[in-house]
């Protein structure tokens, strides 16, 4: 089988993290994305092979460093968790 690629967003607390959890367990290779460094680390070493971008996605560069991430990794993505809230 193929290696599956998730981005979760808002994966720093809440139901984000929670889905990157589910997911891991279920073999995905995730990229979580998050406003807290800390704390999208922490989640990444808890999960072993996940990697992460601390990025605010209301930021004009965020997706094109959520892409570079992707790139990096050399794959695509074949499911997205869009979970991130923005407050206003």
């Amino acid at each position: 089988m193929s290696e599956r690629t998730a981005v979760v967003t808002g994966a720093s607390s809440g139901i984000g993290q929670a889905a990157a959890r589910l997911l891991a367990r279920d073999g995905w290779r995730l990229v979580l994305v998050a406003r807290r460094e800390e704390r999208l680390r922490e989640l990444a070493e808890e999960l072993g092979d996940a990697a992460w971008v601390a990025v605010d996605l209301t930021d004009p560069g965020a997706p094109a460093r959520v892409r570079a991430k992707l790139e990096e990794l050399g794959g695509g993505v074949q499911l997205l968790v869009n979970n991130a809230g923005c407050g206003g």
